[in-house]
């Protein structure tokens, strides 16, 4: 039988074509087309969703697309591992464990090295000389170095250094492994035993800050008893001028033009006597109007002496010469009321230079803050040079007292510390010069002896020993009272409520009695 001839049954095929319209009208279904066998080779039928067009693309690139998923996945798998292979076992952020000695040692490495450089420029420093020949050395070391105040004193009475470093040293701590570790246990030791002499400096600290209390305390108590009558009456027994035998220098015709006033002598028993640059053709060139100050409870001398005058300026400047002084205060103004209380006796401005036989003054530099102004000044003789600071105050009248204690207790933090003798003037070196430096060795009583002081017989000695004259008013025997106590309750070692009766009187003195 031809198959080619079979015939088919109507009734199928009109069955059939009823069931292809109904699939047709339903949801559509995926269908295969038909391909050759070569085509199978070189195309690959890729099915979208309905309603898409249909792409033909060759087999690598199909092949490609199906291998890189599980590439991809391979190279994740790699960074993966990799990435924990690198992962240190160090701990979080926000755990705080001590570094390993190699760290510390980086992390502090140039800090000891700018350290090690701070000692070494101190040392440097130290090796200067007083003539000032290593003046550039010292103008560098200027440029790096600040004053400050010292850490040993609780209350702040030692007084501000020329210059001083940071402090804060860092040791190197070896470690085992370290060739230098034998050495290390010494160092250890060694900042041992630093460790505990400071613990046992802050202990002694702790108690002087409570002796530095009842001394205060002791002082403030004593002066609730005190009325103004008693500080008057107190004032009017001090010493007055000494006998003319004990003068004999400042009694001399020879010598009468180099004193400002004649009502203020000059002891012979504590004057300067100038040496250097004096001629014995000129007898009267070994005489100043100066008096060195010494006292137990200072740790050197001072000096007090009257404003220079266009006679004695020369002489001045051959006394801080001879006394190798660096530093010089200046309690008054060149005119006052219309009177010269000071010749100006040194270079205000960079085109001024002053000389006088062999020496020579220079200015250098000069600041202003508030009511003081700050001088540098460089004094030469004979190829040698000293820097010499000018402090002057332009705040204190004459016969008078300030308003605040700050600026007397700030002068006298810069120039205590000084290891030559300081030198302070007013106009006759007595009233406010005098009144300054009572309050320092007040201020010293307590803090190297652990006294209350006894200002009347502060003032007692000063006049007898030191300074004739000195404290001119009882205003000015009261500020001595005055500026200790306000450095005790500015450094909280005293209550405001202990010192107010004393606040009261201070301030009626100035309505009951006048100043001449």
């Amino acid at each position: 039988m031809n198959i080619f001839n079979r015939k088919v049954k109507p009734e199928n095929s009109n069955q059939s074509r009823s069931n292809s319209k109904s699939s047709s009208s339903s949801t559509p279904k995926k269908q295969k087309n038909p391909v050759s066998e070569s085509d199978s080779k070189s195309e690959k039928t890729v099915v979208t969703k309905p309603g898409s067009f249909r792409k033909r693309v060759d087999a690598a690139s199909a092949k490609s697309r199906v291998e890189s998923p599980q590439q991809e996945k391979r190279n994740t798998a790699q960074k993966i591992k990799k990435a924990v292979a690198s992962l240190s076992l160090s701990p979080a952020r926000n755990q705080k464990t001590p570094p390993s000695a190699g760290e510390d040692r980086k992390k502090h490495a140039p800090k000891s090295e700018k350290d090690a450089e701070k000692v070494r420029k101190s040392k440097e420093y130290a090796s200067l000389s007083l003539s000032g020949s290593n003046e550039l050395s010292l103008k560098h070391l200027n440029s790096e170095m600040k004053p400050l105040r010292s850490e040993r004193s609780l209350i702040g009475l030692d007084g501000e250094s020329d210059f001083a470093y940071d402090r804060k040293t860092v040791t190197k701590k070896p470690t085992f492994s370290s060739p230098s570790s034998v050495k290390g246990s010494s160092s250890q030791e060694d900042s041992s035993t630093s460790e505990t002499k400071d613990s046992i400096s802050l202990a002694e600290d702790e108690e002087q800050r409570d002796t530095f209390k009842k001394l205060f305390k002791e002082l403030g108590m004593s002066t609730q008893k005190l009325t103004l009558d008693d500080f008057l009456l107190d004032f009017n027994s001090l010493p007055g001028d000494p006998a003319p035998e004990q003068c004999t220098a400042y009694n001399s015709p020879l010598n009468t033009k180099k004193n400002r006033y004649t009502n203020i002598p000059c002891l012979d028993s504590s004057r300067v006597r100038l040496t250097f640059m004096a001629t014995k053709k000129e007898p009267s060139s070994e005489y100043i109007h100066a008096n060195y100050i010494k006292s137990a409870f200072l740790k050197r001398e001072y000096i007090l002496t009257q404003g220079p005058k266009k006679e004695t300026f020369a002489d001045f400047w051959r006394m801080v010469w001879q006394e190798k002084s660096t530093a010089i205060v200046m309690l008054c103004q060149f005119v006052e009321t219309n009177r010269e209380k000071c010749f100006e006796y040194f270079p205000r401005n960079a085109n001024c230079t002053m000389r006088f036989d062999k020496l020579m003054l220079t200015y250098e530099e000069s600041t202003v803050h508030k009511s003081m102004v700050t001088t540098r000044l460089k004094l030469h003789y004979e190829g040698e040079s000293r820097i010499i600071t000018h402090f002057q105050w332009k705040e204190w009248p004459d016969y008078q007292v300030p308003g605040s204690s700050e600026i007397i207790l700030k002068i006298l933090r810069k120039i205590r510390a000084k290891s030559t003798p300081p030198i302070v003037h007013c106009a006759a070196g007595v009233g406010r010069s005098g009144s300054l430096i009572s309050i320092e060795i007040a201020l010293q009583a307590i803090h190297s002896h652990h006294k209350v002081p006894d200002i009347k017989q502060i003032v007692t000695d000063l006049r007898l020993t030191g300074r004739a004259s000195a404290v001119q008013t009882v205003q000015q025997y009261m500020l001595i009272w005055k500026v200790v106590l306000d450095f005790g309750v500015s450094n909280k070692l005293i209550g405001e409520e202990i010192v107010g009766k004393f606040a009261s009187t201070y301030r009626r003195s100035f309505r009951s009695y006048t100043t001449s």
